[in-house]
Formats: C-alpha cells, sequence, structure tokens
C-alpha cells in the first residue's frame, strides 16, 4: 500500500473536494440547478455531476503519478460510465415520463420495467466483471 500513496495527489483530491463541497453547499447546486431540470436532460446532468465526482480525482491521480493506463483502459471507461448512468437514471426516472408521456399505457409501463431489469442485469455484470 505504501506505493500507491502520492502525498501530492492526495493534497490536491483534498483540495478539489473542499472546493466542491463549498460550491455545492453554498449554491444548493443539486437541488436549485440539477433538480429544477425536467426529463432526460436532468439524467445526463446528473450522470455528469456523478462523473465530475469520480472522473476528474481520477485524472489528478493519474497525471501526478505519471501512470495514465487507468485513462487508457476501454473496460474502465465502460464500466465506470455504466456506473455514472445507472444511479442518474435510477434518480431521474420518474422525470423521463414526461419524455415518453406520448407512448401508450401499456407500452410505457413495459418500456419502464424492462428499463429496469436491463440496468438491474447491467449493474450485476459491472459488479462481477463481466
Amino acid at each position: 500500500m505504501r506505493e500507491d500513496f502520492n502525498s501530492t495527489s492526495y493534497l490536491l483530491i483534498a483540495v478539489l473536494l473542499a472546493a466542491s463541497i463549498i460550491f455545492n453547499y453554498s449554491l444548493d447546486f443539486n437541488n436549485r440547478f440539477i433538480g429544477t431540470q425536467r426529463a432526460l436532460i436532468r439524467v445526463i446532468y446528473l450522470a455528469l455531476f456523478y462523473a465530475a465526482a469520480y472522473y476528474i480525482p481520477l485524472t489528478i491521480n493519474c497525471v501526478v503519478t505519471n501512470n495514465m493506463c487507468a485513462l487508457r483502459s476501454l473496460r474502465m471507461w465502460m464500466l465506470s460510465l455504466l456506473r455514472m448512468f445507472s444511479p442518474a437514471i435510477v434518480v431521474g426516472a420518474p422525470y423521463l415520463i414526461e419524455s415518453v408521456s406520448l407512448l401508450p399505457a401499456g407500452v410505457r409501463t413495459l418500456t419502464f420495467k424492462v428499463a429496469k431489469n436491463l440496468i438491474s442485469i447491467l449493474q450485476c455484470c459491472a459488479s462481477h466483471g463481466l
């Protein structure tokens, strides 16, 4: 574990986290900005919000340690993007109703059930490294 420790990386990430917390709570960013969005754009903003908390520290760590392996891994990008969009879709799902409100009721119900099951399957596969 000692070989993975890099004080510069940890310090930069700590500063980023402190600045992010101050920004989020002083502006109430999640509720005032993301929470006011509707339908599909809310899901996209939620995914970007979650992704920033993961990809920025990852990039800082890769640059500081001069180890770009994680950023070059297609598998890492696919699994992490899945992990970013899954919670965003689940949280934003009630607001997606507006996007599919033109569909017949039976099709809407089937669509949501299929989407929920697909998300569960993809999350399970991602968590098991498949």
